[in-house]
């Protein structure tokens, strides 16, 4: 899969390359540090990304707490991961884990890939419904379906960024849901 991955990544990149010109592949080399470069210097754009990085920054930590903040984060979502598809539990319950683990993972999400929490809240509500809903989950996905609408909001009106917290407690609601307690690692899970 992964060699599948790289193959297709270069056809396109030689195909762009090819369709559009050269040019715009040396226009991207040129400016992608640029993001890093604004958030390493707390400019403005951190507002609009809600990460630990950004929230640390934001917070005014320094440049090297934020990284390792956001280091620790890294190794917890790459072992939240692990375990989940370790554990043959259902496959929505492994793939919301990796979603919310790769918005956690990243220091340079934006508020646009939020889109992919529709995947880990539909999950915790189908899981709400079948099995039960556990105390203030109905209250905190409502909580999650709205923070990007006002994350950004209240991170321009010097508020905390709260997108962070949210996706930290996502995770937690995934990995402490039935799939997982029905499931140990090796076995099948119960019908």
């Amino acid at each position: 899969a992964l060699g599948a991955t790289l193959i297709a990544a270069l056809l396109l990149a030689l195909a762009s390359g090819l369709i559009l010109g050269w040019d715009t592949w040396a226009a991207f080399w040129h400016i992608r540090h640029l993001p890093l470069m604004a958030m390493a210097k707390g400019q403005t754009v951190l507002q609009a990304m809600p990460t630990i990085f950004a929230v640390t920054r934001t917070l005014g930590g320094s440049i090297a707490a934020a990284y390792a903040l956001q280091g620790v984060v890294m190794a917890a979502a790459v072992g939240a991961v692990v375990w989940a598809w370790w554990r043959r539990i259902p496959l929505a319950l492994r793939v919301s884990v990796l979603i919310l683990a790769s918005l956690l993972f990243t220091p340079f999400g934006y508020e646009y890939e939020f889109a992919r929490l529709a995947i880990p809240m539909a999950w915790i509500g189908w899981e709400g419904y079948r099995q039960g809903w556990r105390p203030g989950e109905k209250t905190f996905l409502v909580l999650a379906w709205v923070t990007p609408f006002i994350s950004r909001l209240l991170a321009e009106a010097k508020l905390v960024q709260i997108t962070p917290l949210i996706l930290i407690f996502l995770l937690y609601l995934n990995l402490a849901s039935p799939g997982f307690a029905r499931s140990r690692g090796g076995e099948a899970p119960r019908p």
